[in-house]
């Protein structure tokens, strides 16, 4: 779930660059005169050869005073080996691009956040880096659907960062939430909605599942075809690992716990359909998984 949901707000920012700019200049400690202007740059690709090392995404801002670029890095938890490799990043996208670079750091939880904001020392006399930290306590609270900052990206933002456990406000947000997805392209809509439903658990998901089941909007009805056809998916997945094992069981072949794991962890209908083919007829598990 954790590499989910670090995909999912990298995509989201893609999907809306302005929302860079937007977060960029509502921070008391970043300085930007008149509108800014943000698109996604492919540097991110370029920054260093390997793919582990690899800056999440990377936006070039213009505004009235000129442009930078932002090194964005979604961070679920601290990882200390991070600290080391945000200087390379921001020193190659200078080189690159010559300009600026802002490191902005989203965090989906405020001790993350508190973690990333820490200053990066570089060296004496007092060379450091000092990245822009995105928290649920720099999100704001969107529960009210006439608010002008509620765009869809941002309310997705809203409920991935606030609705939890059993607060009062989930509701609030998710009805906020349901009513921007009503306005935008249904495609576009659905994709978010799914995201919000697999990242999401507790009273917060099955709210979400109550409005998508009415299927008044357009999006809902995607939606919920979408989840039906899933769940019949993972129906038929479940289907196949049990008779898998219960064939194999009743041909007395025994599985070692790491091959019992690795049934059970397959999501490849395909492959199930084949290992069962083979036991059906095999007397040893390395005749099933050869």
């Amino acid at each position: 779930m954790p590499a989910a949901r670090h995909e999912v707000l990298i995509q989201l920012f893609r999907d809306a660059p302005e929302l860079v700019g937007t977060i960029l200049a509502e921070r008391p400690d970043m300085t930007m005169l008149g509108e800014p202007r943000v698109r996604s740059s492919p540097e991110s690709a370029s920054v260093l050869q390997v793919a582990e090392r690899r800056v999440d995404a990377v936006f070039e801002v213009e505004d009235d005073t000129g442009r930078f670029a932002v090194a964005l890095e979604v961070q679920m938890r601290p990882e200390p080996e991070k600290v080391r490799r945000w200087p390379t990043y921001v020193a190659r996208l200078r080189e690159n691009l010559v300009c600026p670079v802002t490191l902005l750091v989203v965090c989906m939880s405020d001790r993350t956040a508190k973690w990333a904001a820490e200053p990066i020392f570089l060296g004496r006399p007092g060379s450091y880096i000092r990245p822009v930290a995105l928290g649920p306590a720099q999100v704001p609270l969107l529960t009210d659907p006439t608010d002008p900052r509620a765009t869809p990206q941002r309310a997705l933002l809203s409920v991935l960062a606030h609705a939890k456990g059993r607060r009062r406000h989930n509701k609030a947000l998710i009805d906020v939430f349901d009513h921007v997805l009503g306005t935008i392209d249904p495609q576009r809509a659905t994709d978010y909605a799914e995201f919000a439903y697999e990242l999401l658990s507790g009273p917060a998901v099955r709210y979400l599942e109550e409005l998508v089941e009415t299927r008044t909007k357009p999006y809902q009805r995607s939606t919920y075809r979408r989840l039906r056809e899933e769940a019949r998916d993972e129906g038929e997945l479940k289907t196949l690992i049990r008779v898998l094992l219960e064939t194999s069981e009743i041909r007395g072949i025994r599985l070692t716990a790491a091959q019992r794991r690795r049934v059970e962890s397959c999501t490849d209908a395909e492959l199930l359909h084949e290992w069962f083919r083979r036991a059906v007829s095999a007397t040893t598990a390395e005749q099933i998984f050869a």
